[in-house]
């Protein structure tokens, strides 16, 4: 701390020398002599020539030459590089005494360069007038301290028209941003939305807003966009929603019955807000069928906001200064990746061919996954570490690549795993950063290590501040991992240092026969490698489309197909791995879809990564055919892969994550159930009606020998609200299974996410023909509001055949299910229609399943109630009758004979299943059932919604005719 006060109080006192032009040459030997270390990572043609051009533009020759001014303006560089990187990791965003540091806004490459000076000028203004308006709205608690905006990477800082007066960053590390400034959206133009892909509490993904809203000229324009802002930022970072309805949203509506009156109100606030961005405590209406009343069961937002993380311990701490409430904002770049891979080498790697299989995989990484431009280094350890490559930048045209891929030792040592020092290892990665001119800041550290022996908590809590105080990510690679017999925690030791840095941990099972090692380990451990090189890296990784495992003894021929479209980029392999070299027979064809071949003769080979292969650099699109001789032993196989160069032109990603942070999953825990996530994106825009599939494989094998049968879970994007919070978004998502109806042991389980066009089903939303207002402020936009039950686009177009396949690591499960202890997932699409002649309700939901959305339920049980209080306890009389629950996901109708007239009624819903667990309650709708007439007219079949359909084939439940209580009455 005592370092970082005085790095602050040096960075003031140089901008005190700046404005008066004095001494700035012994100001930096004082500054040097203080941190020493950071003597050899100042350069002045680094970071500060982009601050020095754009100034000395204006300068005469003399100034331009002088040694003062080049002095001071590299020490200043150097200083706000310690401000901003010395407080936390950009991306951690959080609250500091009434502050927020740590806030990342990244400019999308989208955008054109030409647009910089305004984006830049207009997102200063919009964060001043947004900090304003939060310090405000909170009386006081919370306002922005700090800003870092990541530019593109395509935007020259050398342009007149993106001129910058602060220094920039340059970054190796894919920053994650919490703002995103990208081209308008199809629903909501350029106004900022949120998207929000968990439930009540937890912070949303990110918040996007257009760049055209940041172009405005007027401080009245950017007073309001900073409004708009500050109303999306309250739900992403405090996991509310909105307290008032959408205009046709089946679930929200506008507007709703009042109790009291018996008559439709709108749908929001007792008092609309209208400064602030949600109700007032004493306006919230907890039974109106908003967002934030049935995601948060009826709590105002404020409430949700007053118990956060933020302000649960500081209440009443109110931070009412109001002298600086403009944030500070720093600029980055992203730039070539630094990763330097630490590789254990002890004793254990002397069994089988796991030392074989390092140098191997390696060399596979090094050679043919890491984009040009990356600066890559090797480190070896044991109980000392020493650095076999230094830091060296890759590229196509050197032999760059082949030195460090064959970098490591030929043989093993013979220092026993138990002396190994993993921290030892981490500090000769940092020395071998700190010998470039860019140092450690922001670059990658791979821990290939065993995880057999558990590594000391003093050396992990060291490692895990070296890594967050010099901003580094940590991914892990544990090769070999064995399991324990009896073992319920199956634990490595790593997870909180990759879950505090960002990165990512991936695990490689022990598998062997005798004294050889299996062909599974040798391209597990390549996948694992080739996967946090994509994680290190925001662009150049190659794709991995496809990849199959062929075992050996079987079959005499290897048959399979791929696919390339156009979403792939034009450069291909085709890889065929192997044991050993004879286990690949002389027949080696690959067939295009226009017929022609490739046969073996085409084809090269790398005996030092097991592989045998053709690169095509402008492949054909559409289906190929491959037929290969396999001649392996039945213990081991081959392993087909095609893998792709990144498409530039057309950028379809997909982002998978978890609803548990660090993967240790207790599958007895049923307060804590594991939701997979699936972001599906063509660009910006979301793929709609694709087919998402989540595949959990077991790793290691089983008694026999063989490896385990994978679990497949069909991911959806529906707007149930439970788990998939809102429709159309693009995010995909499912329970983890449990119990009966996917048996998950205890053991590691890689997770892998696959998406295609679905059969030609996939679409996308296209902006409208009409081009939007380039500078829409008005906050209170009802088509362009976001987010009800689901989004609606006016226009669609179908997409080509994409496919897209994401390894998103591995999860442990720590715990055995001894008893069903997991309900049915909760009903949040309850609808109610009511025939004003028949006086007959239908109620309208979908099936949830029996543990969460799996399954079948066993029953239904529905109320009506006196109360929305009551209704939530789920009290009230009961309807019997109900329907026998269909499969998760099917939608099920009932219709209700009432003969209580004109009085507002409760309806609630939930599910059980066979073991006693029941779901939670339902949203709660309201209904009124007019007094029939008393003459006799002609029936016609007239609903109280907008929505008319014949129900005579549905199941009639009971009539009921008594009050239910007295207060019916």
């Amino acid at each position: 701390m005592q370092v970082l006060i005085e790095q602050k109080r040096q960075y003031i006192f140089i901008n005190k020398i700046w404005k008066n032009g004095h001494d700035a040459q012994k100001e930096q030997f004082n500054f040097y002599k203080r941190f020493p270390k950071l003597n050899k990572h100042f350069k002045p043609h680094g970071i500060a020539t982009n601050y020095v051009k754009p100034i000395a533009a204006n300068m005469s020759s003399k100034t331009k030459s002088s040694p003062t001014f080049i002095t001071l303006v590299g020490v200043l560089s150097v200083a706000v590089q310690l401000v901003v990187c010395g407080a936390g990791r950009v991306g951690d965003l959080r609250l500091v005494a009434g502050g927020y540091e740590g806030l990342a806004i990244t400019i999308s490459d989208s955008l054109p360069q030409q647009q910089c000076n305004q984006i830049i000028h207009g997102l200063k203004a919009m964060l001043s007038e947004f900090s304003k308006a939060l310090h405000d709205s909170t009386d006081g608690r919370a306002s922005l301290r700090d800003v870092t905006v990541i530019l593109p990477r395509s935007w020259s800082l050398k342009s007149p028209t993106c001129t910058l007066w602060e220094p920039v960053i340059i970054s190796a590390l894919p920053t994650p941003s919490h703002i995103r400034v990208a081209s308008s959206h199809p629903v909501f133009g350029d106004n900022p939305w949120v998207q929000q892909s968990q439930g009540c509490g937890r912070q949303g993904d990110f918040i996007q807003m257009g760049g055209n809203l940041l172009r405005a000229t007027t401080n009245s324009s950017y007073s309001a966009a900073g409004r708009l802002l500050l109303a999306q930022w309250v739900k992403f970072r405090w996991g509310v929603f909105d307290e008032h309805g959408y205009e046709g949203d089946p679930l929200y509506p506008a507007s709703y019955l009042d109790h009291v009156t018996g008559k439709l109100r709108p749908n929001t606030c007792k008092i609309p807000a209208k400064q602030l961005p949600y109700c007032a405590i004493e306006d919230h209406v907890p039974e109106a069928p908003t967002k934030q009343n049935v995601q948060c069961e009826g709590r105002a937002a404020w409430d949700i906001i007053l118990h956060s993380n933020d302000f649960n311990n500081q209440r009443d701490m109110m931070h009412n200064g109001t002298d600086k409430l403009a944030p500070d904002i720093h600029f980055m770049q992203p730039g070539p990746p630094r990763i330097v891979i630490v590789v254990e080498d002890t004793a254990v790697m002397n069994l089988q061919r796991r030392w074989e299989f390092v140098r191997k995989a390696l060399r596979r990484t090094v050679v043919y996954d890491v984009p040009d431009g990356a600066h890559v280094a090797v480190v070896v350890f044991n109980s000392v570490a020493r650095t076999a490559t230094a830091l060296s930048k890759v590229d196509a045209d050197s032999d760059v690549r082949q030195r460090i891929g064959s970098s490591l030792p030929r043989n093993p040592s013979q220092v026993p795993e138990s002396h190994k020092c993993l921290l030892c290892g981490f500090q000769e990665a940092l020395r071998a950063l700190d010998s470039d001119v860019n140092g450690a800041e922001g670059a990658t550290v791979v821990l290939l290590t065993t995880g057999a022996m558990e590594v000391s908590i003093q050396e992990l809590d060291e490692i895990n501040h070296l890594a967050k105080q010099r901003n580094i990510q940590v991914e892990a690679v544990i090769y070999p991992f064995t399991e324990k017999s009896g073992s319920v925690t199956n634990k490595h030791g790593l997870e909180d240092i990759v879950k505090n840095t960002h990165g990512s941990a991936y695990t490689v099972m022990d598998e062997g026969v005798g004294n050889d090692s299996k062909l599974h380990m040798m391209v597990a451990l390549m996948n694992s490698l080739r996967e946090v090189i994509r994680h290190s890296s925001s662009s150049g990784t190659p794709t991995l489309v496809h990849s199959h495992y062929y075992p050996g003894g079987i079959d005499s021929l290897a048959k399979g197909t791929f696919t390339l479209d156009e979403s792939l980029g034009p450069d291909m392999y085709f890889f065929i791995y192997y044991y050993d070299l004879t286990h690949v027979g002389n027949t080696i064809e690959l067939t295009m879809l226009s017929g022609k071949t490739i046969t073996s003769a085409y084809m090269q080979e790398d005996g030092d990564a097991n592989v045998i292969f053709i690169n095509i650099p402008s492949a054909e699109r559409g289906e190929w055919r491959y037929k290969i001789e396999n001649r392996a032993d039945s213990h081991q196989g081959l392993v087909m892969q095609v893998t792709t160069s990144e498409n530039k032109e057309r950028k379809i990603k997909m982002r998978v994550w978890t609803s548990n942070a660090n993967n240790l999953v207790r599958v007895n825990n049923s307060t804590s159930p594991l939701i997979i996530y699936a972001e599906l994106k063509d660009d910006d825009v979301p793929i709609l009606n694709a087919r998402v599939v989540a595949k959990l494989k077991r790793l290691g094998t089983n008694e026999s020998g063989s490896t385990y049968d994978s679990i497949y879970i069909h991911l959806f994007d529906n707007g149930f609200g439970d788990p998939d919070v809102t429709g159309g978004d693009g995010v995909y998502s499912r329970y983890l299974p449990y119990v009966r109806h996917q048996r998950i042991l205890p053991g590691h389980y890689e997770l892998t996410v696959s998406a295609n066009n679905n059969d030609g089903l996939a679409v996308k939303p296209v902006n409208n023909v009409l081009t939007r207002g380039s500078y829409n402020y008005l906050e209170s936009n009802e088509k362009g509001a976001c987010c009800g039950s689901n989004i609606k686009y006016d226009h669609m177009t179908p997409l080509s055949v994409f496919q897209q396949s994401v390894t998103y690591g591995v999860i442990g499960i720590i715990s055995q299910v001894s008893e069903d202890t997991f309900p049915p997932n909760r009903i949040l699409d309850l609808h109610a229609l009511v025939n004003k002649t028949t006086q007959e309700v239908s109620l309208r939901w979908t099936a949830p399943g029996d543990d969460y959305d799996w399954g079948i339920a066993e029953n239904y049980e529905a109320i009506l109630a006196s109360s929305w209080s009551e209704a939530m306890v789920f009290s009230g009389q009961k309807i019997s009758g109900m329907p026998s629950p269909s499969s998760a996901g099917i939608e099920q109708s009932v219709n209700i004979l009432l003969e209580i007239y004109d009085r507002v009624i409760y309806v609630a819903l939930r599910a059980s299943d066979d073991a006693g667990n029941h779901g939670a309650v339902s949203n709660i709708v309201t209904i009124i059932v007019p007094h029939p007439p008393t003459t006799t007219t002609a029936k016609t079949t007239t609903f109280m919604d907008i929505e008319t359909q014949n129900y005579l084939n549905e199941p009639l439940g009971s009539r009921v005719t008594k009050p239910l209580k007295s207060g019916w009455l």
